[in-house]
């Protein structure tokens, strides 16, 4: 199976990567796609103010707004996940994805070991999850490059259009399946953290009304109680960047810090760490030492006072939770605006509270964050 860029190293990953780079992390990628990406959120909001969803429905909506957002960026098109009846090859991509993710756990956690030296059933689940979602992502590359180069034949296609696939096409050192490997993997890599963290970062606002309503007074005052989320805007939205970077810092995303693999032989406190070893960076985010009352959630901390000092002796690095530097998390911008714009737009609708029996949840961690048990929300109309 051909690897993707979670597991090549190297010129190989190098070669993947570099095309991406400059499409995806330069500071405007994501709010290219807001238009579409408002769009998707509205229609969750629709959703959960006309339906009673139970808090096991409520959570699939929140992995189905996951994968919708990312797939008008990777595929070019919406999936129609919120549909009554949804397509089944979009069905099919979300469960790949979670069987996928469900595989790798196994596998990173140490429930399969075998998978190393001979398919066992950990492998092949991952192997037949994987072959689905590179079968379906070829299938909408597909259709997508058809439906662009008719576009350019007919003189249709708008030049400012945001158009991540169009622009990895044109990339000549880049093979069709090259693109193919490339969109599945940003699709599925991302879907289950966000949506995920999402709902922590709901609970975090719902068991602090006080910040909830100081986020909800800077949303109104940016957007207003029914405007889509601009780019102008969320720039402008200092307290919604404070507040879930707060959450990431309360409630670490990922079940580790930063990971890399050495190139050379490194000294660290007088012992010596060969070159090929895995290290795992410490990740301070409650140490006293930086975070007055690290227990609390205080988006403040991000904030500076007006003399530009930041209120908190913490410097910004501590969090970091899509990694730093060449093999940082290439779907960050996207991961951070799906969540700006989702919490946003609740915000902008509704109150959130918790179930009594929700308000202490307990938080596990597989490969990444999750609750222990389904939380229980509760939306009051605005």
């Amino acid at each position: 199976m051909r690897e993707d860029l979670g597991h090549l190293q190297g010129p190989a990953w190098h070669a993947l990567r570099a095309p991406l780079n400059r499409r995806l992390l330069k500071a405007d990628s994501a709010t290219l796609y807001l238009d579409q990406q408002n769009e998707v959120a509205d229609d969750f909001v629709k959703i959960l103010a006309s339906k009673n969803l139970s808090p096991e429905e409520l959570e699939d909506m929140f992995y189905r707004y996951a994968a919708e957002s990312i797939a008008v960026v990777t595929f070019n098109t919406r999936l129609r996940l919120f549909d009554q009846n949804p397509n089944e090859k979009s069905v099919q991509i979300v469960e790949a994805s979670k069987a996928a993710l469900q595989a790798t756990q196994d596998s990173v956690f140490g429930k399969s070991f075998a998978h190393k030296w001979y398919k066992n059933s950990t492998y092949k689940m991952f192997e037949e999850a994987i072959g689905i979602i590179r079968s379906v992502s070829a299938a909408h590359v597909s259709h997508a490059q058809t439906a662009l180069e008719n576009k350019v034949k007919s003189g249709q296609l708008k030049e400012d259009e945001p158009n991540l696939l169009l622009s990895l096409l044109s990339e000549k050192d880049l093979t069709q399946e090259d693109i193919v490997v490339i969109m599945a993997t940003l699709y599925s890599a991302g879907t289950d953290s966000t949506a995920k963290n999402i709902q922590v970062f709901l609970y975090n606002l719902a068991r602090n009304p006080e910040k909830q309503d100081l986020l909800r007074r800077e949303i109104f005052e940016n957007v207003g109680k029914n405007g889509p989320l601009s780019a102008k805007a969320l720039s402008n939205m200092v307290y919604l960047k404070a507040a879930l970077k707060e959450s990431f810092r309360l409630n670490f995303p990922g079940s580790t810090g930063i990971m890399r693999i050495l190139n050379e032989d490194l000294v660290v406190g007088n012992y010596r760490v060969p070159a090929g070893v895995r290290v795992l960076l410490f990740n301070p985010r409650a140490a006293k030492k930086n975070f007055e009352n690290p227990e609390e959630y205080q988006p403040e901390r991000w904030l500076r006072s007006d003399d530009t000092v930041k209120k908190d002796t913490a410097h910004n690095m501590i969090v970091q939770p899509f990694g730093h530097g060449a093999r940082s998390c290439i779907g960050r911008r996207f991961a951070l605006q799906e969540m700006y714009l989702l919490a946003t737009k609740i915000l902008q609708n509704f109150h959130v509270d918790l179930e009594p029996e929700s308000y202490e949840t307990k938080f596990i961690y597989k490969l990444f964050i999750e609750a222990e048990k389904t939380i229980k929300f509760k939306f009051t109309k605005i």
